[in-house]
């Protein structure tokens, strides 16, 4: 009987395994002809295809599974996967119904190898549980995204003071916005902040206006000090304010601000180590008194 239902099982694989592959191949021919007019509008992802043979053989699945797996995808829990990438700078290029692709793909993976190999090693109704890792996907490609938008938004947060410096000592010397942003995004080549200045110089570069694309700025990174920094940009050129001025002033708030959360981080410090001071004496106490109150307890010994 056993014998007899692993060969079903193998079976029923081998069919399953055959109709994936069918599958794979008709989405994949599809997928190429929507791929070209993409890329033309996403440098960034032809960028990275150029530079990863690992991402350009997988992409075509990604892209061939993206569009029936977002087409199911509630609305909401879509916008917050997009919402999600575009917060981490949207690694490998990829956008939010790629990374469902991608994790549905880690799922289905792990969800076969281990279900696969535990029924294997011991056929059972129970070794099937292994396929309850189909979940491990998603969250792995989540929580993966989620670490590395909040790590990416610590590090435009922290380099913002510093930049904003640089901004004003570049045009002290005469040049202008846009040149000020080019010699930033040239130091910061390879932190995220000099990633998306360099992104909105290239828009401004195709055509874009140039208060449209920092907007775009602020929205990508998700910093609220980068989006006070977009509007006092866009403020100072429309009233006509002197931009290395204006901007002087804001690296002075800002800095302000700085110190004013770690005097309050500092304090809360402060506060949060008396917790363990106050066990320490405690135990203390308990050591030197605890054998004389329970000798008093049992009466060994007598108060005169």
């Amino acid at each position: 009987m056993n014998e007899a239902l692993t060969i079903l099982i193998i079976v029923a694989a081998g069919a399953t395994a055959s109709l994936l592959a069918l599958a794979v191949g008709l989405l994949l021919r599809r997928s190429r002809h929507r791929m070209a007019a993409q890329l033309k509008a996403r440098p960034a992802l032809r960028k990275q295809l150029a530079g990863s043979g690992l991402l350009r053989l997988g992409y075509p699945l990604l892209h061939g599974l993206a569009g029936p797996l977002g087409a199911v995808t509630p609305r909401r829990l879509m916008d917050e996967w997009n919402d999600l990438a575009r917060r981490a700078g949207r690694p490998a290029g990829l956008a939010g119904d790629e990374f469902i692709a991608l994790a549905a793909l880690i799922g289905v993976a792990a969800a076969g190898f281990i279900g696969g190999g535990l029924f294997l090693l011991a056929p059972s109704s129970e070794s099937l549980l292994g396929l309850c890792m189909v979940i491990a996907g998603p969250l792995l490609v989540y929580s993966s995204l989620r670490a590395r938008a909040e790590a990416r938004e610590h590090h435009v947060q922290m380099a913002l003071p510093y930049v904003l410096d640089l901004l004003v000592l570049t045009l002290r010397t005469g040049t202008s916005l846009n040149l000020a942003l080019r010699r930033v995004a040239a130091d910061y080549a390879t932190h995220p902040l000099g990633h998306e200045i360099d992104q909105t110089l290239s828009e401004i570069e195709v055509g874009a206006p140039r208060r449209e694309a920092l907007a775009r700025l602020g929205e990508r990174t998700s910093v609220p000090e980068m989006v006070t920094l977009v509007e006092t940009i866009n403020q100072a050129q429309d009233l006509g304010w002197p931009m290395a001025d204006t901007l002087e002033r804001l690296a002075e708030g800002m800095n302000t601000n700085r110190v004013v959360k770690a005097q309050d981080s500092a304090g809360r410090a402060g506060s949060l180590v008396m917790i363990p001071a106050m066990l320490v004496m405690g135990s203390a106490v308990l050591l030197i008194f605890g054998p004389m109150i329970v000798r008093i307890l049992r009466g060994d010994l007598a108060l005169s």
